[in-house]
């Protein structure tokens, strides 16, 4: 395997590893009039052997289904101040009553007191097409301070090499 595929292929795990780390997410889709429309949601799925899929939950009435169903075309993006996640994705409904059975989350009980198979649940499956992260977190945050402070004394600009650990553009289709 050459280098440059084992560096996408290390750019495709860590890009796993550090999605799977969050649990919220911003969602963003078009509104009715071509708007950008995101709003926090939780993800409450992971399928690394479905496309590395996301799963969202929401009412069968949201508007946001009716966003996706007329444009299917979302991002996705993930941040916790030193990570940061940026995802290009095809969205999905999903009603089907086995998948969100398999999903459910009791804590799901505050919007469907009925329970997983009464009805009014939908899922949001987020297919990725392309992502991009960036990861400052210890010890890669070390290694940009470093370069960032040789470059304030020098007065010159940051020069970062990208590091498959710390930055990758990732094409998932």
């Amino acid at each position: 395997m050459s280098s440059e595929a084992d560096a996408e292929l290390h750019s495709i795990e860590k890009f796993r590893d550090l999605v799977r780390d969050f649990d919220d997410a911003m969602l963003v889709s078009l509104d009715r009039q071509g708007r950008l429309h995101g709003r926090p949601m939780r993800v409450v799925g992971h399928q690394r052997e479905q496309a590395d899929d996301l799963w969202f939950v929401t009412g069968v009435n949201a508007e946001k289904l009716a966003e996706i169903r007329a444009n299917p075309a979302v991002a996705v993006t993930m941040a916790d101040g030193k990570r940061f996640v940026s995802i290009s994705a095809e969205a999905r409904v999903v009603t089907d009553p086995a998948k969100i059975e398999s999903l459910w989350q009791e804590s799901w009980k505050l919007w469907f007191p009925d329970g997983p198979r009464a009805g009014g649940i939908a899922l949001i499956q987020a297919l990725p097409q392309r992502a991009e992260y960036w990861d400052q977190s210890f010890p890669h945050g070390i290694r940009f301070a470093l370069s960032a402070a040789k470059a304030w004394i020098a007065n010159e600009a940051i020069e970062e090499p990208d590091r498959p650990e710390q930055h990758a553009k990732i094409d998932l289709e």
